[in-house]
């Protein structure tokens, strides 16, 4: 578990995995961009409840990094951050 939250590639490979969503699918909202990630990761789109957890994560990320309230849907940093949480998710990591 360590290794996925300190680890230098699993940073590397978040930040790819944010860039690779953003400029793949420049003008997808939000959400659509959420959906689009669980997809990629668990082959399932997010419950009701995940959705509104990530998307509670990302203002926060967008908060705490200063960003202005209109334009953090497109900063790498807080997408990054979100890959990063799904890449330490046990549904990640173990298969079914």
């Amino acid at each position: 578990a360590l290794i996925l939250m300190n680890d230098p590639f699993v940073l590397d490979m978040s930040k790819r995995w944010a860039d690779r969503s953003l400029k793949e699918n420049p003008d997808l909202t939000t959400v659509q961009r959420i959906d689009r990630l669980y997809l990629d990761a668990f082959t399932r789109l997010p419950t009701a409840a995940e959705q509104a957890e990530d998307l509670t994560f990302l203002q926060e990320q967008a908060k705490s990094y200063n960003l202005p309230a209109d334009g953090w849907t497109k900063h790498a940093q807080v997408w990054t951050d979100l890959c990063h949480v799904l890449f330490n998710v046990k549904e990640f990591v173990f298969v079914k």
